[in-house]
């Protein structure tokens, strides 16, 4: 009788520790996979101006992201390989603002034969798009599968680095996927702007599967975010190419999401994507300075007229400087795309005074809020970029026929990645910003705030700014950083500018003077330059 008594206790034992090691080994499992506490690296004295730096530097809206291109010039790479790498993180920091399912224009600068270009990566209009594709119901240019343009991230990336890359293609990628394999720490931007889209977030679209911890909840602030499936994408283009995503598998996989979605791309859409290699805009300013900035379909035009006003009317007010340089036939529907909340921005400055400036989209935040279960690729909604007859955009302006939708067109924009270079040909700024159409004025206000009113490149990026568009007619300032003086924004509104409150455009910044090298993330997204 003993005996069966200590059998049977032998075995409730086993089942029992068998039962817990089950459950421990499922929690550890998931916790291994999404949610787990952790701390954002910050750097000490929490400077989001980084510098004096002697060799070069990399400002991203992601501390990691900038130490790993940093890391990558210190090495020897290029300044673009910097970016790619940056980028390739970004995709990561900030899935909601970036990533290889979108887009980018990038302006590089090379210092030894005082020569630059444009890279165009705009996502383009499937061949199947149509005119009048949204006129039924508007909104799914913004949501699932239709509004998907062919992404060109990567292959801007190969582009790039086949003409101006160091290090192999395959080491660049490599910090990214260790990102995604071993995760990454949710920090305050991406935890506020996934609790604002947590309805999103759960519609079965895929996002909840890496956005939430095992109980569906959407992941807060310092928790783990592990992207997987995400990492044997990257792993495959890395040792592939970029004809392993435009191609092969990848394609044919992001193909059958996007259709299973309602969307039109198809897999001859991916075959024929190219970006394209063009010259730069550049005007000539005061004190012997080159701006050099993307051609249509970006604003670099828009920069372009705005500082070439100012230059010579400095010393009125900017405001009223800026509604001049913004009037309605150049700052037209066609450049006022909502591009808010999807949009991020990379400045590097390498050691041998090559320079990058690179701004990618998805457009709005976590784009068509549809994640590729396939790929793990999060895939733009930029077909809402186009405008589409008798529907108002984002930003409540009406359609402008010049930007309609076209089968293999790119929608025109408002990114404007800019590099600023002395009459030696050394690199005096590299800038730009995400934020839909406060892109062109904030970047033009860093600039003017840098170059021509003497602020150290920290405080004219932190700095508070007004933004005007004229269309619609009204003055907006920052909700989080109310503009000083007061005076003057009530003497604007005695002269009957009406004012709103708003978010900003978030601007990183890399310049130099003489040798001192020194860089700036906009704290509004919370990012950190690094540098050596």
């Amino acid at each position: 009788m003993e005996c069966v008594t200590v059998r049977v206790a032998l075995t409730i034992t086993v089942l029992a520790a068998a039962a817990i090691h089950l459950l421990l080994k499922g929690w550890f499992q998931w916790n291994a996979n999404a949610g787990r506490p952790c701390q954002r690296p910050r750097p000490a004295g929490l400077h989001r101006t980084g510098g004096p730096y002697a060799h070069g530097a990399v400002a991203t809206d992601a501390l990691e992201c900038s130490t790993i291109g940093s890391d990558i010039l210190e090495k020897g790479g290029s300044a673009v390989d910097a970016a790619i790498a940056s980028l390739l993180c970004i995709g990561l920091t900030n899935p909601d603002s970036s990533g290889i399912g979108g887009g980018l224009f990038m302006t590089i600068y090379n210092k030894e034969s005082g020569t630059a270009e444009i890279i165009n990566a705009r996502a383009m209009a499937p061949a199947a798009a149509t005119e009048n594709m949204y006129q039924k119901n508007h909104k799914l240019s913004r949501l699932g599968g239709l509004s998907v343009a062919v992404p060109g991230e990567i292959r801007a990336f190969w582009t790039a680095h086949q003409r101006h890359g160091k290090l192999p293609w395959r080491d660049l990628f490599q910090p990214a996927i260790q990102l995604a394999e071993e995760g990454v720490c949710v920090g305050k931007y991406l935890a506020k702007i996934m609790k604002k889209k947590t309805v999103d977030i759960k519609r079965g679209s895929g996002l909840c599967d890496v956005f939430c911890d095992g109980n569906n909840n959407v992941l807060g602030e310092n928790h783990i975010m592990k992207r997987a499936k995400l990492a044997e994408t990257l792993r495959a283009v890395a040792d592939g190419g970029a004809d392993v995503f435009y191609q092969g598998e990848i394609a044919r996989n992001l193909t059958k999401d996007v259709r299973d979605a309602g969307g039109i791309i198809t897999e001859q859409d991916f075959r024929d994507y190219q970006v394209e290699v063009t010259s730069p805009l550049n005007i000539s300013l005061a004190g012997g300075l080159t701006v050099l900035s993307p051609p249509p379909p970006a604003s670099g035009a828009v920069l372009s007229l705005i500082l070439n006003i100012l230059d010579v009317a400095i010393a009125h007010n900017s405001i009223s400087c800026y509604a001049v340089s913004c009037p309605c036939r150049y700052y037209d529907p066609s450049f006022v795309l909502p591009e808010a909340g999807g949009t991020s921005h990379v400045s590097v400055l390498g050691p041998n005074g090559d320079a990058v400036s690179v701004t990618s989209t998805i457009n709005t935040s976590f784009g068509s809020k549809l994640r590729s279960n396939s790929t793990g690729v999060i895939l733009n909604n930029l077909m809402d970029d186009f405008s589409s007859p008798n529907i108002i955009n984002f930003f409540g302006v009406p359609p402008s026929p010049a930007n309609f939708i076209r089968p293999g067109k790119r929608p025109l924009s408002s990114m404007t990645p800019t590099v600023v270079v002395d009459g030696n040909g050394d690199v005096r700024l590299v800038t730009g910003a995400s934020g839909g159409t406060k892109i062109t004025t904030a970047t033009a206000y860093v600039l003017m705030q840098h170059l021509w009113f003497g602020l150290d490149i920290g405080p004219a990026v932190q700095t508070p700014r007004l933004h005007h568009q004229l269309l619609p007619y009204r003055l907006q300032t920052e909700k989080s950083r109310p503009f000083q003086p007061k005076a003057v924004l009530e003497g604007l509104r005695q002269k009957k500018h009406v004012t709103n409150v708003t978010s900003s455009a978030c601007v990183n910044s890399v310049a130099r003077k003489g040798d001192v090298i020194s860089a700036a993330s906009d704290s509004r997204k919370g990012g950190f330059p690094v540098g050596f």
